[in-house]
């Protein structure tokens, strides 16, 4: 056909693959996308057949085409922003403030702005994208062998949590009705990416990926922190031992646990990490990166925002004892700036008030609660980890001083002076926000920064030639981490079993009764908890993290919205949430009274209370 003459192999190939992305908005949009990217697309193929007289200035190796690469991404954002500005129940607060209109037509406006934005934005960058992604490869390249083995690690001690397939916590309601959590947390970027992922907006069960794609992603994680620590130097293999800590250890594994959340999660960590691999850039680049990164954290999952200080801190350290650079002040100024500016445009325009407030956070900030926070971590550190790990992390803390004392380039008294400085600062710093809190939350998926910790103190050690009962207890620690990997997740396998248990010894007890014969609603609430099973309480003995991650998903509905999820929704018998507590003056009766539970209903057979026993 003569029209198509005009049309290069590059523009071909620009046609083929914009092809997907238009399926894919169909498919998680529905078809009003499917016709606004339509008809973008059609356009840049009508600028691709009058393009003869357009001279843009831009590499011409980008798709062999001048024009493929930005026209593919200002099609992916505009993609964005319909996503993202859609959502009239997470409408950014700053905009019903600032509304004079119905604010789903201030969004509108704003998202017919940020196209054109978006698109000069990019058109302008990308050139610099390319830059990034070649920097990134030949960068990390050197770290290939340590990639693949620390994933390999990885997903070895992952196979007990696949095998579980336990919905953990908001796994239970998700599996049933395919929602997102993003709009209650502002965690916008979580879900785009989820409706990517699961290639549609209803998100189905597609467990085990997303636990693998977390464990591929905090991989990547791991070797982009060998390249922070080490400035890009060959390291010998040993050092992905140092890494282990920060992926799999106990309080990270809990996020892993989660069958719909944890890429995102562990997504929040590698873009804590990236920006620090542009640290050497001029400051106002590299602010750049750490102002977006920061942002694109609070939208993913914002307990990851102890990361990124960490390094920084470690990283102007480990440079002001080997005299590396004179920037030192700058460098942290720079970082903090930057950091700092990232919050507070979250804060002001992006973040969502939390609704449930007697589960989650209260947000109130304290400056005067840092050091009494900060012996409450240490604390419940103390008291999570057992013996063994503790002792390990000492000896490699231990080690980490006297390597710091030796190796200085610095005036050795000066450099032990800084240390002391240094530690109570790091370890502050690694919960992010949450240490100014008024009230601290202190739930483990926000201390998972203490395994980043670990590794920022043992990855220089690793490096060395020297230092051999260090690299055997690093060793030990990370074998350690791996094996309760699998024990974690065969404690949630027991855990599962015991309470399909429980739950079927009542199901079948409401069953065999005659409240459910009408086929009528009956309110239901739980009263007590059925506890942990036996191993899972002996495994606790070993391990008193394991009380705080193994959930007990039938228990006490008037203190834990999900105590009675599973018995209400997964067997189909009219059973609901009740509104309140029935009246205690009310007498109920005893509809059946075992040694697991006893069951009782009102004269209205219309109200059901389950005591567990």
């Amino acid at each position: 056909m003569k029209i198509f003459s005009n049309l290069s192999r590059g523009k071909i190939y620009f046609l083929f693959s914009a092809i997907p992305v238009l399926v894919m908005t169909s498919i998680i949009r529905g078809y009003r996308v499917l016709l606004f990217s339509g008809i973008l697309f059609l356009g840049c193929v009508l600028l691709f057949m009058i393009d003869k007289n357009i001279k843009i200035n831009i590499n011409k190796s980008y798709f062999d085409d001048k024009y493929s690469f930005v026209l593919s991404l200002f099609l992916a954002t505009c993609v964005f922003l319909d996503f993202f500005f859609e959502y009239s129940k997470t409408i950014p607060s700053i905009v019903k403030k600032l509304s004079y209109i119905d604010p789903k037509i201030t969004i509108s406006i704003i998202g017919i702005i940020g196209i054109g934005i978006g698109f000069f934005a990019i058109f302008v960058l990308s050139k610099q994208i390319k830059k990034i992604f070649i920097y990134l490869t030949e960068n990390l390249k050197i770290y290939k062998k340590h990639y693949f083995i620390i994933f390999s690690i990885c997903m070895i001690g992952s196979l007990s949590l696949i095998r579980a397939n336990f919905n953990y916590i908001d796994d239970a309601g998700r599996v049933i009705h395919g929602y997102t959590l993003s709009g209650d947390f502002s965690r916008y970027m979580s879900d785009f990416l989820s409706k990517i992922l699961h290639m549609n907006s209803w998100l189905a069960d597609i467990s085990p990926l997303p636990q693998i794609l977390a464990l591929a992603i905090m991989s990547l994680a791991g070797i982009i922190a060998i390249s922070v620590i080490t400035d890009n130097k060959k390291t010998s293999l040993l050092s992905v031992v140092a890494i282990i800590p920060m992926i799999i250890n106990p309080y990270f594994i809990r996020c892993l646990a989660y069958k719909y959340d944890a890429p995102y999660m562990a997504l929040s960590v590698l873009l804590s990490i990236v920006p620090l691999l542009f640290r050497q850039c001029n400051k106002l680049k590299y602010g750049i990166f750490v102002f977006i990164s920061t942002i694109l954290v609070c939208i993913t999952y914002q307990s990851s925002l102890g990361i990124f200080p960490i390094f920084v801190i470690a990283t102007a350290f480990l440079n002001f004892i080997d005299k590396r650079n004179d920037n030192i002040i700058i460098y942290i100024l720079t970082s903090a700036f930057s950091y700092i500016l990232g919050l507070v445009v979250f804060k002001v325009f992006l973040m969502q008030p939390i609704t449930q407030t007697d589960a989650y956070i209260n947000p109130q900030v304290s400056l005067n609660k840092i050091f009494i926070n900060m012996n409450k971590y240490f604390n419940l550190m103390n008291e999570d980890l057992n013996f063994i790990w503790l002792l390990f992390i000492y000896i490699i803390a231990f080690y980490f001083i006297i390597y710091i004392v030796l190796k200085t380039k610095q005036n050795k008294l000066i450099t032990l002076l800084t240390l002391f400085i240094f530690i109570p600062v790091i370890f502050s710093v690694s919960f992010g926000p949450y240490i100014i809190f008024d009230e601290l939350p202190t739930d483990p998926r926000y201390m998972y920064c203490i395994g980043v910790l670990i590794t920022i103190i043992g990855l220089p050690i690793c490096v060395e030639k020297k230092y051999y009962l260090c690299k055997v207890v690093e060793i030990m620690i990370s074998f350690s981490f791996v094996v309760y990997f699998l024990i974690f997740g065969n404690a949630l396998s027991s855990q599962k079993e015991y309470a399909d248990f429980r739950n079927n010894q009542i199901v079948e007890a409401i069953n065999d009764s005659d409240i459910l014969k009408d086929k009528k609603t009956v309110q239901i609430n739980v009263k007590g908890t059925i506890g942990f099973s036996e191993s899972v309480e002996n495994m606790i003995e070993e391990y008193p993290i394991l009380k705080k991650t193994i959930p007990v998903m039938l228990s006490d509905s008037s203190k834990w919205g999900w105590g009675d999820q599973k018995l209400r929704q997964y067997y189909k018998m009219n059973l609901i949430e009740a509104g309140k507590q029935i009246d205690n003056n009310q007498k109920l009766i005893i509809i059946k009274d075992t040694y697991f539970y006893k069951i009782k209903s009102n004269s209205d057979r219309d109200y059901l209370l389950i005591e567990l026993k």
